[in-house]
């Protein structure tokens, strides 16, 4: 009876002070990527661990873009080539910020595997508080045979945010619509 007492007071111990110590180390909510084009609002999906995001490799990865474009497909965004578009965070900014950035098809699946994914560099706006990207031409776009590939809008985008926070790395999907092209 005794220790049953004595290992409750140690966990009620811990609940009282530990686990608020280990909480802050924490540092909080992870920031919630928000990228707006001219056109508006374009959907980012709730950060989730890289550990976690790296082991969506092959299929997993084409299922993660699937689903994406399931519930967001018919909201995404049109963005012309060279428009700018801003990416904040709500709360603190990330440590590290990249951007990937590939050709997908209407399944989520990559179009060009041997083009890959090409990384964007961001730039940070002081003024705005936010990072802009200008969505340049893709090479992987010019790949097609299918003149309706090269139709305005006809260019399905696929980027990844990958961002470290507190010293965790996170990754953030979200697609566009765009034009084929290189300029």
């Amino acid at each position: 009876m005794a220790a049953m007492k004595r290992s409750g007071s140690m966990l009620l111990m811990f609940l009282l002070v530990g686990f608020p110590v280990l909480n802050a180390g924490c540092g909080g909510e992870v920031p919630q990527p928000t990228m707006e084009a001219s056109e508006g609002e374009i959907i980012c999906t709730v950060p989730e661990s890289t550990d976690t995001a790296a082991e969506n490799t092959g299929e997993d990865a084409e299922a993660s873009w699937r689903e994406y474009l399931e519930e967001y497909g018919d909201e995404l965004v049109y963005v012309e080539l060279n428009e700018p578009v801003t990416l904040s965070f709500d709360g603190e900014q990330p440590e590290e910020l990249e951007l990937r950035d590939s050709i997908i098809d209407e399944n989520g699946a990559l179009r060009y595997e041997e083009r890959g994914t090409e990384l964007r560099a961001f730039t940070w706006n002081e003024e705005q508080q936010a990072y802009t990207i200008y969505i340049p031409g893709h090479f992987g776009s010019m790949l097609s045979s299918d003149s309706a590939d090269y139709e305005p809008g006809a260019c399905l985008r696929g980027m990844e945010i990958h961002y470290q926070w507190n010293g965790e790395e996170y990754t953030s999907l979200l697609a566009l619509r765009t034009d084929a092209g290189l300029m």
